[in-house]
């Protein structure tokens, strides 16, 4: 395993053959917010060839999506933490603990943030790019939905029609396995 992972599990390997059968197109604003010196640019990514890129990092060096738990993501936590209680000075240490990793050597500059907000803002981006494809994008999107400063409105269009999932959307929530319901009586989730 890589020596980053603290508890390993993979998605689905249904959901991987799926994945890599028919590439996953990253959106290019994500793609493109990796710095040229940034080896997870280089390593969390394939050309396709038509100007589109996908996603093929795991920390299991293998086809199937890693979504255990790794220093990452614990760093990231942290720093979140701490940005959120206004440390400031100890959320740029976690966040620059980290990034200074990601870089080739001797070309990280440490990132600073003269306000918790500002941090905030910085950790939110870098969770967003270090955590791609370890299916916590959604739980990340209801969770910082509830805030209007991180809240996001999804949009795809397929087909010619356009399909939009606003915050605070009840689509957000899964149903209830219908089996669940019948043993214990509660009420289905709206949506």
């Amino acid at each position: 395993f890589n020596e980053e992972t603290t508890y390993f599990a993979q998605i689905n390997l249904l959901y991987s053959i799926f994945v890599y059968l028919w590439p996953n197109y990253v959106p290019a604003d994500l793609y493109n917010s990796y710095d040229d010196n940034d080896l997870r640019k280089v390593l969390f990514f394939y050309d396709l060839g038509d100007g589109h890129y996908s996603f093929k990092g795991s920390y299991d060096g293998g086809v199937t999506p890693f979504s255990g738990l790794a220093t990452d993501e614990m760093y990231l936590i942290r720093a979140e933490c701490r940005a959120r209680e206004g440390n400031v000075e100890g959320a740029m240490a976690d966040l620059n603990a980290l990034l200074m990793t990601r870089y080739r050597t001797g070309t990280y500059v440490d990132q600073s943030a003269l306000s918790p907000g500002e941090a905030l803002d910085l950790i939110l981006r870098e969770r967003r790019k270090e955590l791609i494809g370890r299916g916590l994008r959604w739980s990340d999107l209801k969770r910082l939905n509830k805030d209007s400063n991180y809240a996001i409105t999804l949009s795809r269009t397929l087909d010619g029609k356009r399909y939009v999932l606003e915050p605070g959307d009840p689509r957000y929530v899964f149903s209830i396995p219908h089996y669940v319901i019948e043993k214990s009586g509660i009420e289905q989730n709206s949506r």
